[in-house]
Formats: structure tokens, C-alpha cells, sequence
């Protein structure tokens, strides 16, 4: 959901990006766009799928049967699904 949403943003500045006389975004409004793109794909993408794949590949990396707190590990999870929304 924030890939896209991070996708629209990029789309949304090249189109303002693609001609000399565009006058989509004043250039207020490309800084705040611009910020926000960056914000989106790291804070509320990349971070959480980075967290996602380390929460998955540290057990096998260490050779471990399971999390050392595997309902910490699933409430974790479940929060963070339920959050998702009010972001």
C-alpha cells in the first residue's frame, strides 16, 4: 500500500518535472511532495519490509528452531497490520 502510494508521489513530480511551463505544483508544494516521497518509502516502506525480512531470516541465520519471543514476535506483527490504516 505505501509502495503505491510512494509511486504515485514519484509520478506525480515527474509529471511536474516533464515540461519547462508545467504548472501542476507551485514549487511549495513540490518541496512538501518531494519530503513526503521520501518519508513514505523509507519510514513506512522500507523499514518495515527490512524489519520483515530480518524478522524471518535472523532464526535461520542463527540456527534457531523459532523466535526467542514468538508471541512477542506475533503481537509485533499483528500491530503493526492494524496500524497500517491510521498512518
Amino acid at each position: 500500500m505505501f509502495l503505491l502510494m510512494g509511486g504515485v508521489e514519484a509520478l506525480i513530480m515527474r509529471v511536474q518535472l516533464a515540461r519547462p511551463d508545467a504548472t501542476m505544483l507551485t514549487p511549495e508544494q513540490y518541496s512538501q511532495l518531494f519530503t513526503m516521497h521520501g518519508v513514505t518509502m523509507i519510514f513506512l516502506y522500507a523499514l518495515p519490509v527490512l524489519s520483515g525480512f530480518s524478522n524471518y531470516l535472523w532464526p535461520l541465520i542463527l540456527g534457531a528452531r523459532d523466535m526467542a519471543f514468538p508471541r512477542l514476535n506475533a503481537l509485533s506483527y499483528w500491530l503493526c497490520l492494524r496500524a497500517t490504516p491510521l498512518r
